[in-house]
């Protein structure tokens, strides 16, 4: 016979505990059905659901690819595969002979107005430029050094590649660096052989030593030419005023005013001493002879003559005469090509003396390379920074990573709720 069960009716405090108890059990069993698995863990089929499986794995493989794979390349391509590289180092100073000391404070300053500094920014640009790799690789080849097989695929540069390329390589392999301060010129040359960095950095200093030989030698010729144009254009204003003075004194018929006036006035000193000495002789005759004698017409005849003679002297000297000239007209227009003369003389000499010392100083260096840290030859290999690369790869990546992680959790967790 069935065995009746009978229920007891439950207290009311009872039924609240009870009641209480289920609902913290829901609401456990809802939390953990929502909480995503554990990465480590994985979950199983019976605790997350299938878009956690997906999640977790898209987490590990985003791992693989962007932390783990770099980490694992980079450790093993770093220390075991790159090929060393050997760094030559070379400083100098671009110096002027000529340099003031307003162009010391200006290049200690930094300010570009300064000669030396000028200079040496042009060198600066000379040596990265691609007439500098087009100098060097005349002596050696470049291609040669920098792309053989033997070296390691990254870093070295392939024979395929464009001369464009090859400047990008060559301003990475070169570091040129001016220090506006002091003037100091770096040059570090990198190689994968240190007799390479060495050659290649000793030719670099010799394409800089010619270049400041170039830019001091261009000046100075600049200045030599013109001031050799200057000289023949005053010389040939010299020649003109000579020839205007020349042409002057034959229109007017004298070579010198004044000595033409001084000739002019002896004659006439001379003439009135005769012309005194004959109007004494005529006194004389006059109180002995008649008028009408012949003695005496002819005294008086030469008196007027005298007298005559006199007149036209002086009208010579002071004014206009017959002829239409005169000493004084003549001695304004001569004066004048004189000056004319004169100042061409002056402008000459100066002109020559600029010559000359524009001749001299072609003669002597004014710019020079000061070189106090010849290029060196390595003898450990500075390069690649290899825990440096390791660093700049692994850590943001991992950083990257991580933060792509946290806002995919974000976003998952945001759905979820």
């Amino acid at each position: 016979m069935p065995m009746e069960m009978t229920y007891k009716p439950l207290l009311p405090e009872q039924a609240e505990e009870n009641a209480k108890s289920i609902a913290f059990a829901l609401r456990k069993a809802a939390r953990k059905a929502r909480a995503p698995a554990s990465i480590l863990a994985g979950g199983g089929a019976n605790k997350v659901r299938r878009g956690d499986r997906l999640f977790n794995r898209g987490v590990i493989i985003s791992f693989i690819l962007m932390v783990l794979i770099p980490f694992l390349a980079s450790s093993i391509y770093l220390p075991f595969i790159a090929s060393d590289q050997h760094a030559s180092e070379a400083r100098f100073a671009v110096r002027n002979r000529k340099s003031s000391p307003m162009d010391s404070i200006l290049g200690m300053a930094g300010i570009s107005g300064s000669q030396q500094t000028q200079d040496s920014q042009i060198i600066v640009n000379y040596l990265k430029s691609r007439a500098a790799i087009d100098e060097i690789d005349k002596r050696f080849d470049l291609k040669k050094i920098y792309s053989d097989r033997s070296y390691d695929y990254i870093f070295r540069f392939s024979r395929d590649e464009s001369r464009e390329e090859f400047e990008k390589y060559w301003k990475r392999q070169v570091n040129v660096v001016l220090d506006k301060t002091t003037g100091i010129i770096t040059v570090e040359v990198r190689a994968f052989q240190p007799e390479d960095a060495l050659a290649v950095n000793r030719a670099l200093l010799e394409l800089a030593e010619h270049m400041v030989n170039e830019l001091s030698n261009r000046a100075k010729f600049d200045s030599l030419r013109q001031s050799e144009q200057d000289l023949k254009r005053n010389e040939a204003r010299l020649e003109q005023a000579i020839l205007n003075l020349r042409d002057v004194r034959n229109r007017e018929g004298v070579l010198d005013v004044g000595a033409q006036a001084e000739a002019t006035m002896g004659v006439v000193s001379q003439l009135r001493l005769a012309l005194a000495k004959i109007e004494q002789e005529l006194l004389s005759r006059q109180g002995q002879l008649s008028a009408d004698a012949p003695q005496v017409r002819f005294l008086q005849a030469q008196s007027n003559a005298l007298r005559t003679k006199i007149q036209d002297f002086e009208r010579q000297l002071a004014s206009e005469g017959a002829s239409g000239k005169s000493l004084s007209g003549s001695a304004v227009e001569l004066d004048r090509q004189r000056l004319d003369v004169q100042i061409a003389q002056e402008q000459y000499a100066t002109a020559l003396a600029l010559y000359e010392r524009a001749r001299t100083e072609t003669e002597t260096q004014g710019a020079y390379l000061l070189t106090f840290l010849p290029p060196t030859l390595s003898e450990e290999a500075q390069y690649p920074k290899r825990w440096l690369i390791w660093s700049v790869i692994v850590f943001p990546l991992f950083l990257l990573w991580s933060i792509l992680v946290g806002v995919a959790t974000l976003i998952r967790n945001h759905m979820a709720a």
